[in-house]
């Protein structure tokens, strides 16, 4: 049943990755005369999706057995799931704090809040506040000073 399902899936991305890569080759020109094109991506995503297929599908015919793989339901991480779940709750809510905090300190409390949920028990408080402070200077060193570029900045205008 496994491996119906994966030949399906397979060719089912199959048809999508060549629809990708004919459609990026017909409607944007791949080079510019600066550089990449706006069919450079698309090409190289339907390439890609096409590599990733060919293998599922090559794996369906010669790989091992369904007694011979490790039972799935033990690999699942349900606390690895909630961290994860947990960090894209705290990117959305970094996303809707850009407008107010501007971009250092929202990057900063961004960072602070995902270290301290994902490290908090290898990293003491004070390594977790330094890389927030740190990360953002470094992305306004970066910007402002290197290439002379603002980030945008909020009500506070940081």
């Amino acid at each position: 049943m496994t491996r119906r399902v994966n030949r399906v899936v397979a060719i089912i991305f199959i048809l999508i990755g060549a629809y990708v890569l004919v459609e990026s080759h017909v409607r944007f020109p791949y080079t510019m005369e600066y550089g990449p094109g706006p069919g450079f991506l698309p090409t190289w995503l339907g390439i890609c999706m096409l590599l990733v297929s060919f293998a599922l599908l090559t794996q369906t015919f010669i790989g091992r057995n369904r007694e011979d793989m490790p039972d799935v339901r033990r690999a699942v991480d349900l606390q690895g799931g909630g961290r994860v779940l947990t960090v894209l709750l705290m990117l959305t809510g970094s996303v809707f704090l850009f407008d107010i905090l501007g971009f250092l300190l929202s990057y900063g409390l961004l960072v602070f809040s995902v270290t301290y949920v994902l490290e908090r028990d290898h990293l003491s408080l004070r390594a977790i506040l330094m890389t927030s402070v740190f990360l953002p200077a470094t992305f306004a060193l970066i910007f402002r000073v290197l290439l002379g570029v603002s980030l945008p900045g909020g009500i506070l205008g940081v």
